[in-house]
């Protein structure tokens, strides 16, 4: 009886110390996935799979079926996936020429990116490059600024002023560099820039010279 006991004991003891083997009865690690050695060799784990079903911290609802994903662990070790930073990245050159003199922010013509973002967090990156009109009235006493805003929706969120000028046909920059702006993943979202001019004379506004000068905007998702 005590010998039965001993054997039925290391039988269910064993497993728990064994090393485990898929594609081999020689295992050399707690886990050995073994199999051809011609082509990539996968584990497959549904979860993780690109659906709406998903369940995994980090997953994202989504149709999107054919962007991959990249596998990550936390502190306890467990699994999951997300979408990479960048893999859904927006663009554009802004095109043609457009005057602004408007007190008010006005939409940038050509200025604006409507897409799904993948992540809750996206960066926002533009320059926008432009100068006083060589024809201005008050050639030697112009004295402007130009802003830039950013809208999400409908809505501002951010603004910009380092274009300054204090005579006719002074070009000017404004850059910016991964600003983090707040969005819905999974729902479709709007971006656009939008401009605007003061100073204490700026009757021939701000022309974003598009020509001469190259102004863009990124949005890495």
């Amino acid at each position: 009886m005590k010998f039965k006991v001993l054997l039925f004991l290391s039988f269910i003891l064993s497993p728990i110390y064994s090393q485990v083997g898929i594609g081999t009865t020689n295992p050399q690690q707690q886990l050995h996935i073994s199999g051809s050695q011609t082509g990539l060799q996968t584990l497959r784990i549904d979860d993780l799979a690109v659906t709406t079903g998903g369940t995994n911290p980090g997953e994202l609802t989504t149709t999107i079926i054919s962007a991959n994903k990249a596998l990550y662990t936390d502190a306890r070790g467990d699994l999951y996936s997300r979408y990479i930073l960048g893999d859904n990245t927006q663009s554009l050159i802004i095109s043609g020429s457009q005057n602004i003199n408007d007190t008010n922010l006005t939409d940038i013509t050509g200025a604006s990116i409507t897409f799904t973002p993948r992540h809750s967090t996206v960066f926002l990156s533009f320059s926008v490059s432009g100068d006083i009109p060589a024809s201005c009235i008050n050639s030697n006493t112009q004295e402007s600024w130009f802003a830039v805003g950013v809208s999400v929706n409908g809505s501002n969120i951010a603004n910009f002023s380092s274009m300054s000028a204090s005579t006719n046909s002074s070009s000017s920059t404004i850059t910016v560099a991964q600003l983090p702006v707040s969005v819905s993943a999974g729902s479709p979202v709007t971006i656009n820039l939008q401009g605007r001019d003061g100073g204490a004379v700026h009757d021939c506004g701000f022309t974003i010279d598009s020509t001469n000068l190259t102004s863009y905007m990124t949005i890495t998702d």
